[in-house]
């Protein structure tokens, strides 16, 4: 059965970072589902784009195909949310964590990023707090843990050991 990791934030958070980190430690058969990767590199970002209907296939395809599969983004309640719950309300190996963290803290991690695009302005259109989806053992995730705690503690929650 397929372990499933849910990452999800507002911009600027850390979920890249840990969903990378994951990845590579947890290795062959793990399949990264990242949403700007999808919305802006396949589907080219633009209104409309068919980005929640391609995740879904994605799902799809990593319950069938992998033992372990990480989604991480955005990924907001409003947009997502009953796609994610389609997929995994009620599930067992359903490990969904979430970036509660100030706008502030976001504007300041995304300013350390290579690839820092946008500003504050884009980022305070794109930010809702607590924007939560309900799944089951939802854990939140706080400014104060740093991404090596965090990569370990999910590896602890999904059982991981290399």
């Amino acid at each position: 059965m397929t372990k499933v990791i849910i990452i999800r934030g507002n911009s600027g958070s850390g979920k890249s970072s840990l969903a990378k980190e994951l990845q590579n430690r947890i290795g062959f058969h793990t399949l990264l589902i990242s949403q700007d990767t999808i919305r802006r590199e396949m589907l080219y970002d633009k209104p409309g784009n068919k980005t929640v209907e391609l995740i879904d296939h994605l799902i799809r395809y990593g319950l069938e195909n992998c033992d372990y599969m990480i989604i991480e983004g955005i990924l907001k309640a409003h947009r997502y949310g009953d796609m994610l719950r389609k997929h995994f309300a009620g599930k067992k190996n359903v490990f969904t964590y979430y970036y509660d963290i100030s706008f502030e803290e976001t504007l300041r991690r995304h300013k350390n990023k290579e690839n820092a695009e946008f500003g504050k302005e884009e980022m305070s259109k794109w930010f809702v707090a607590h924007d939560y989806l309900g799944l089951e053992n939802e854990k939140i995730i706080t400014e104060h843990i740093s991404l090596n705690e965090m990569v370990e503690k999910v590896l602890e929650d999904i059982n991981f050991k290399e």
